[in-house]
């Protein structure tokens, strides 16, 4: 399939979500009396998520290589073109369906009808067509079959291990109080190296910010995510014993216990963070009540990639797969500037106006992971600094500063006072944060996707086999105006990627774009910590 499909299936499916999420609540409901139906939706919106994040997870865990190695042995069938568009039509459809029975559930007669167990099965099964036309859009509806047959024990393991994952989690969330207060006073801790204004009263078990505060009961503890990390695990050391080497394994269990209470702990920080910052109802709402089971997945995941490429707890450790067809050498090029790209986006949905980007070092984290992560694709790129890129990047510079604006005083004293409500602690934090991203993860980003990818896209399909001095009017006024548009200030940010761009018609080294990128950014970091002109970032 192609990559530009997935990517859009994945940004219409978060949209959709995102829109049921804000236009509909079961609060609706109460002014009917029939708060009954409220509460059964309100139990199986907080049950079902999580025990489906716990199913995938084990089975990714415990059958990921089989499920891929199916997959590569059906990625013919797979990558063949198919008629997308009207399966897509048929989702769209659905989801208008169901998004219709939703308002009439919610916010219509459906307390008072005769005929409530009819539409909830039409709701069910609208939901149900929503999922199945949208896979059907990413490839073929037989193909996703076969996988399914083929993949069936499979998916039996890993419905039974993540059930067992997410009882063992409602068991476990019960059983000590101790653990309650000494994640109160780590959480303590961790809320007063970022604010100014940390609240703390041990005796109510309430810990947070004058501004926002979460009492640390007993659920909140930690024991959920240990439950389901020693089903995890134990699922995987009986299931891979004999790649395993024992005793030494059986070090995965207490290193899990340690490395899942520490991120709830971390967790509850970041829900503390973000109902002083953003708001009360994203904190209390879809956060608190999934965050624990991503975040708890994702640590079990965590553990067993590296459990899986390490020497002292496996006999014969994996190593990283090279990256080498087209598809990859996509994904490599394009993943780190859609990471940025993403978690800006769900920073701005999730902020309340501001024009200070608090969650700057997410992105930075974000880009920084996807780099990491292709870096053996990276290694063909001669990371050159040439006399010509640092005369391009300072020539960019004196552009961009003669073009931009004169700062709007309003603007520039709210960003000022937004740094300064800070506390010492995340502001150093924020500040190298931005200093890294302009100058490093950025650069690398955007110059991978402008001139690495869309530059050679633009001349042909097989990109990777183009040769970077290669020039077309199309690619060089495309990548440029669409670099400009990208950054805001639509002219001097076109007339930046034609500089760049004319730097690797000139010498063909991607690394040359990308050192004079970074030059570029580097002087205005430098202005901008000299003079206080924040609006510049």
């Amino acid at each position: 399939m192609p990559f530009a499909r997935l990517i859009g299936l994945i940004a219409l499916a978060v949209g959709e979500l995102a829109l049921l999420m804000v236009r509909f609540s079961t609060e609706s409901l109460e002014a009917t009396g029939q708060m009954w139906w409220a509460d059964t939706l309100w139990r199986w919106k907080i049950v079902l998520p999580p025990l489906a994040i716990a199913m995938s997870t084990a089975g990714v865990m415990l059958g990921g290589d089989r499920l891929r190695g199916e997959l590569r042995r059906m990625s013919a069938e797979i990558m063949a073109p198919h008629r997308a568009w009207p399966y897509l039509l048929a989702h769209l459809a659905s989801f208008t369906v169901f998004a219709c029975i939703t308002a009439y559930i919610l916010e219509g007669g459906f307390a008072t009808s005769a005929f409530r167990p009819v539409w909830a099965a039409l709701w069910f099964a609208a939901a149900a067509a929503v999922a199945l036309f949208w896979l059907a859009s990413l490839t073929d509806p037989k193909v996703i079959g076969l996988v399914a047959w083929r993949a069936r024990g499979l998916l039996l393991v890993g419905a039974v291990v993540g059930a067992m994952a997410w009882g063992a989690g409602l068991i476990t969330e019960g059983f000590w109080d101790p653990l309650r207060h000494a994640t109160m006073n780590v959480v303590a801790g961790m809320v007063s190296l970022i604010v100014s204004d940390a609240v703390f009263v041990p005796e109510e078990l309430m810990v947070g910010t004058e501004r926002f505060g979460v009492r640390i009961l007993s659920e909140c503890a930690g024991y959920e995510g240990i439950g389901l990390i020693w089903v995890f695990l134990s699922a995987y050391l009986v299931m891979f014993r004999d790649q395993l080497r024992f005793p030494r394994a059986l070090l995965l269990i207490p290193i899990g216990t340690l490395v899942v209470w520490t991120a709830n702990a971390l967790r509850l920080t970041i829900l503390i963070m973000i109902g002083t910052w953003v708001s009360e109802d994203i904190a209390m709402g879809g956060f608190h009540s999934y965050s624990g089971s991503l975040l708890f997945s994702g640590v079990a995941l965590g553990l067993v990639y590296g459990a899986r490429r390490s020497a002292f707890f496996t006999k014969e450790p994996l190593t990283g797969a090279q990256v080498a067809d087209g598809h990859n050498m996509t994904a490599a090029f394009l993943v780190p500037f859609l990471a940025i790209v993403a978690t800006q986006m769900v920073a701005g949905a999730a902020s309340t106006g501001s024009i200070f980007d608090t969650y700057y070092p997410v992105r930075v984290l974000a880009a920084g992971a996807a780099l990491v992560y292709f870096r053996r694709v990276y290694r063909d790129i001669r990371w050159t600094c040439s006399w010509e890129a640092v005369g391009v990047g300072v020539l960019v510079f004196v552009l961009w500063m003669a073009l931009e604006p004169s700062p709007d005083p309003t603007k520039q004293a709210a960003f000022a006072d937004a740094l300064h409500a800070l506390s010492p602690a995340m502001l150093g934090l924020w500040l190298t944060a931005r200093v890294v991203g302009s100058v490093v993860t950025v650069p690398i980003a955007e110059e991978l996707a402008f001139r690495g990818y869309l530059g050679r896209r633009l001349v042909d399909a097989e990109f990777d086999r183009v040769s970077l001095r290669t020039f077309t009017w199309t690619a060089f006024v495309v990548t440029s105006v669409l670099f400009g548009v990208m950054h805001g200030r639509w002219f001097a940010g076109t007339l930046a990627g034609m500089c760049y761009a004319l730097l690797l018609y000139r010498r063909g080294e991607l690394g040359d774009a990308i050192s004079a990128h970074a030059i570029t950014n580097a002087m205005i970091a430098a202005y901008v910590l000299a003079t206080g002109h924040w609006l510049l970032w």
